[in-house]
């Protein structure tokens, strides 16, 4: 296989030693085994085709790998798979000015591609920064680092908090019933999407922030490959996951005098993949989904009237009701063993 890569690609562009394997075969999560075979970089649409025809020939999977800053798996090769890196496919091919639309290589990081739209007198929004400069016209303060939560998370996952209606962590708001009819949702990898004023008064009469789910006490992790809360550059606090907005203007633009309009409407979440196929039918994130586009479309009528496909129960547990739940059921039962012998040998003796 090797020297079939080497015939598509340069050697300088096929790399096998351990160290390269570990550094493209792997995405932030660093809880998965990495074993990819070999990682090959393409500068062309044509060496692509002949890696694809080649593993298609062979048999192989091909894992594409981009910034690798996923916090899902889905850039890990585990298996023996062919690493395919985007990181020379780089260029920015053509540009149309009338529908605004560029055309680059898979490679092309949004920085650049921010600054190549504001060059030209356009915006790209670049994640999360953009984003975040973006949303403080509304008093929006958008995370840039992952959450975690050990009070509230997947077992030994941290960075995959999860929200229980019994913690509390749902803020019920007359007029917005999103989360009404909700009890659990999981946000792999969420940031917080907090508010910038923490006195209502200094908040615009026409801008109406509301806090929709929030965290139990944690952190926003500077080190995703190291778990662990430091008080010297962290913070411990309650952070919101999403944020509802509904505004007329800005912090900084008041409202033109346009008679009554309705007002803009937003429901800013700081997880994507909570909607991505893999968690998307995960205890509630299908109806989170589905009950905040319903919402802003103002379908109110369908919000959580969906039946339930495959009807199962799921028992959602923290780290610590998971340890309980482990040693209890170890020990417990052969203590009871051992006292009802012990009584009983007692009475018989």
């Amino acid at each position: 296989m090797l020297s079939a890569l080497r015939g598509i690609f340069s050697p300088a562009r096929v790399k096998t030693s351990d160290a390269d394997l570990q550094a493209w075969g792997t995405d932030w999560t660093r809880n998965f085994k990495v074993a990819p075979a070999a990682v090959v970089f393409p500068e062309t649409v044509a060496e692509v085709v002949a890696v694809t025809r080649l593993a298609n020939q062979r048999g192989l999977a091909l894992v594409p790998s981009g910034g690798r800053t996923g916090l899902s798996g889905g850039a890990v090769a585990a298996n023996g798979e062919i690493v395919v890196s985007f990181d020379r496919m780089n260029r920015i091919l053509e540009f149309d000015p009338v529908d605004r639309i560029v055309r680059c290589q898979a490679g092309v990081v949004t920085g650049v591609l921010q600054e190549y739209a504001t060059g030209r007198g356009l915006f790209y929004p670049e994640t999360p920064e953009s984003f975040a400069d973006r949303l403080t016209n509304w008093g929006i303060d958008l995370g840039y680092y992952p959450i975690a939560d050990i009070f509230s998370s997947v077992a030994e996952e941290p960075l995959t908090p999860i929200v229980q209606r019994s913690n509390q962590q749902y803020i019920s708001r007359e007029g917005v019933p999103i989360t009404e009819q909700l009890n659990t949702n999981i946000f792999p990898g969420a940031t917080a999407v907090d508010i910038t004023v923490s006195d209502p008064v200094d908040v615009p009469s026409y801008i109406d922030l509301y806090r929709m789910i929030v965290s139990t006490p944690s952190w926003m992790e500077t080190d995703p490959e190291e778990v662990q809360f430091n008080p010297d550059e962290e913070q411990m606090s309650v952070w919101s996951y999403a944020t509802v907005v509904q505004a007329l203007g800005t912090f900084t633009e008041e409202p033109a005098d346009l008679g009554n309009p309705p007002p803009a409407k937003f429901v800013i979440f700081g997880d994507s993949d909570f909607a991505k196929n893999r968690f998307y039918a995960s205890f509630d994130n299908a109806d989170l989904l589905l009950n905040s586009v319903n919402w802003l479309a103002e379908d109110y009528n369908l919000i959580s009237i969906r039946p339930k496909i495959i009807p199962f129960r799921e028992l959602v547990v923290t780290t610590g009701e998971r340890d309980f739940i482990k040693w209890s059921s170890w020990f417990l039962p052969p203590a009871v063993m051992v006292l009802v012998g012990f009584y009983v040998w007692w009475r018989r003796r």
